[in-house]
């Protein structure tokens, strides 16, 4: 069976401002990748975190892999993913987990706070002393959260389009 998705752009639009004492700040720009034949779009109840930081409950927002599957996209057709803590009161842990060193990076996602990466390519250091310069990227292969104070929701959007 021949495929009946027509491909489509993905346009993200970032627009801040501020005015302060009558002058204004601020800007937009606009991100758009061209002929994406697919998106997912879920909101994940995110597990209070239970224990220590280094055994901490972490819910599965999105993997990434060789192979469509649910809940995983291909690594090489990655476009865009956003994540927003739809939570009013309390924040989450958002870890992305690395694929070839397994380092991970974590961050704070606040109440309706949102975060977007429009390539999945990320470096985690995760040595003590002087700086270590330029590291090799690796791609993100797990996307997981956990609650801090009290279980959230977490909407996640990704955007795909078939490797040229």
């Amino acid at each position: 069976m021949a495929t009946t998705i027509t491909p489509s752009d993905f346009t993200a639009n970032i627009t801040d401002n501020i005015t302060l004492n009558t002058r204004d700040f601020g800007s937009s720009s606009t991100y758009v990748r061209t002929e994406c034949t697919e998106a997912d779009q879920r909101i994940v109840k995110v597990a209070l975190k239970a224990g220590a930081e280094e055994v901490q409950t972490w819910t599965t927002l999105f993997n990434y892999g060789t192979a469509n599957a649910a809940g995983t996209g291909i690594t090489t057709e990655f476009q865009y993913v956003r994540l927003t803590n739809l939570d009013d009161t309390n924040y989450c842990i958002v870890q992305f987990v690395m694929a070839l060193s397994n380092n991970r990076f974590n961050i704070k996602l606040g109440p309706y706070e949102s975060f977007m990466l429009q390539d999945n390519a990320a470096v985690a250091l995760c040595a003590e002393g002087p700086e270590l310069g330029y590291t090799a990227f690796s791609t993100i292969k797990t996307i997981q959260a956990a609650a801090d104070t009290a279980a959230c929701d977490i909407e996640i959007v990704t955007v795909f389009k078939p490797a040229l």
